[in-house]
Parts: structure tokens; C-alpha cells; sequence
């Protein structure tokens, strides 16, 4: 036998059934549309504090590599001297911010993964090189310092590949 709100189950499905005793057909309501309950009617629950201003987003695809430089510096992640490279070959647009970082900004996505395939080429066939890319939808981040392609990666949320 089940009991609810201090009635039988029995007495409590006649009454649902009948509609007797004032009950909603069909429901645990009597037909005044309070809930059948001893209990107290739940406390207020605060509204959650204020977390401040909602962070900048950072963008998911760059027009030019001086873009993405630009951002990468907003984010805590310098590149050094960029210098502009004229007429890359896939990228539509190269950044060399010095010895060890070159940002690119390509057409489709395809190309950014391109980039990686033909870093990772050059990469094993010296066999010194060591290939450490962040891959964003149609940008790359390459270094020679896997911790700052990491950090790339994660800042940007995005792929990290490296060759070694």
C-alpha cells in the first residue's frame, strides 16, 4: 500500500478516478489548485553574484596576419618584430615576427592544415627541425618553442600539432 499526502493509495486513485472529494481529475490537486503537501512552500533561491563584464571574444578567423598579431599581443602573446613577408606561396597573407615565430593567414582551412603538412615535410627531412604549430580555422601560429604554441593553442582554442 502507498501512501501520499497522508492518504491511501487507494483512497487518493478512487478520488483521481471519481473526481470526488473536490480532486482535478487526473492530477494531485484538490480542485482549489493548491498541491496536496505538508510541506512549506520552497525559500527563495538568490540570484547568482555578478561575475563583472562578459571577456572579449577572440576572433576564430583573420583577414590579414597582422590581424592575428595584433590579437596575439592583446593576449599576452607577443611575437616579436613582425616583419611582412611579400608573396607567400599558400598563405594569403605571412607574417616572420623573428627567428623563431611566423604567423600565416590562409583562404580556407584546407590551406591552414596545408601549412602544417609542408612544415612537418620540411621537418623530417632535415632531421633537426622541430615543427610546433597552433591551427585555427583559416590561420597557423608556427614556432620554434612548443610552450608558446601551446599557449597559443589553448588561449585561442584551437589544434596544437608538433613534430617531435
Amino acid at each position: 500500500m502507498w501512501i501520499v499526502g497522508g492518504l491511501t493509495g487507494a483512497a487518493v486513485a478512487a478520488a483521481m478516478v471519481a473526481g470526488a472529494a473536490g480532486f482535478i481529475a487526473g492530477s494531485m490537486k484538490p480542485a482549489t489548485g493548491r498541491p496536496i503537501s505538508s510541506s512549506p512552500a520552497p525559500a527563495r533561491v538568490a540570484d547568482p553574484p555578478s561575475r563583472g563584464p562578459t571577456p572579449a571574444v577572440i576572433p576564430t578567423s583573420f583577414v590579414t596576419a597582422q590581424e592575428l598579431v595584433d590579437t596575439l599581443a592583446e593576449q599576452g602573446l607577443p611575437c616579436g618584430a613582425p616583419t611582412y613577408v611579400p608573396n607567400p606561396s599558400l598563405a594569403t597573407s605571412l607574417i616572420d615576427c623573428g627567428p623563431t615565430i611566423v604567423v600565416g593567414v590562409y583562404a580556407t582551412h584546407s590551406d591552414a592544415l596545408g601549412a602544417y603538412q609542408i612544415l612537418e615535410s620540411a621537418a623530417r627531412a632535415s632531421g633537426a627541425l622541430q615543427a610546433h604549430m597552433a591551427i585555427g580555422y583559416n590561420w597557423t601560429v608556427s614556432a620554434d618553442d612548443a610552450a608558446y604554441a601551446k599557449q597559443v593553442a589553448i588561449k585561442f582554442g584551437v589544434s596544437y600539432f608538433a613534430t617531435d
